[in-house]
């Protein structure tokens, strides 16, 4: 019997010894388990959740048209590169499209400036247009009366007796002032017209 208690004791004792070890090599496989872990949410927030974060923010602000400096991550060869290439482009086509608004806001409000200028320049146009008219077809009443009462007196000193050579004169005066009637008349039609 004090054997078998002796031998139960050694076995107890080597149990424990054993228990011990195995306790220490379960500590060391679980700290070694955490060291991995530790590391390895360690570089997955160094290599994919911060670079997501970064061009999520840059997303953001290109969304809302504010100005970023660069996009980082372009130089890597996986799926955060290319989606960082992705939002270097869409920045490159924010910038591109920025400067044509621009461009076609400056040209709108010189088009616009034009527009004013030819206002202007057309209802001056009008004006002087208008202006000729009306000196036209007042010049044309003011000759028309003096050149009725020119060729009125022709007619009637025709109708005197006169030589030969005081009728050849003055029937040219009067084919004189026919003619200058018929262009008055088409002066005034003009001024109609116009």
């Amino acid at each position: 019997r004090e054997a078998v208690l002796l031998s139960q004791k050694n076995k107890k004792a080597l149990v424990k010894v054993e228990a011990k070890e195995m306790q220490q090599a379960t500590n060391v496989v679980s700290l070694v388990s955490i060291t991995i872990a530790l590391l390895s949410a360690w570089f997955l927030k160094r290599r994919v959740i911060t670079p997501i974060q970064s061009l999520t923010h840059v997303f953001k602000r290109l969304s809302q048209d504010q100005e970023i400096d660069e996009v980082s991550e372009k130089r890597r060869n996986d799926e955060i590169g290319d989606l960082a290439k992705a939002a270097d482009v869409f920045h490159e086509k924010n910038l591109l499209t920025s400067e044509l608004l621009a461009s076609a806001q400056d040209m709108n409000s010189q088009q616009e400036a034009l527009n004013r200028e030819l206002s202007l320049q057309k209802d001056k146009a009008e004006q002087a247009a208008k202006s000729k008219s009306m000196f036209l077809a007042n010049m044309s009443h003011e000759i028309r009366t003096p050149m009725n009462g020119i060729i009125g007196l022709v007619d009637l000193t025709l109708k005197t007796p006169l030589t030969e050579d005081q009728s050849l004169y003055l029937n040219k005066v009067a084919f004189s002032g026919q003619i200058m009637m018929n262009v008055i008349n088409d002066i005034l039609d003009f001024s109609k017209i116009e």
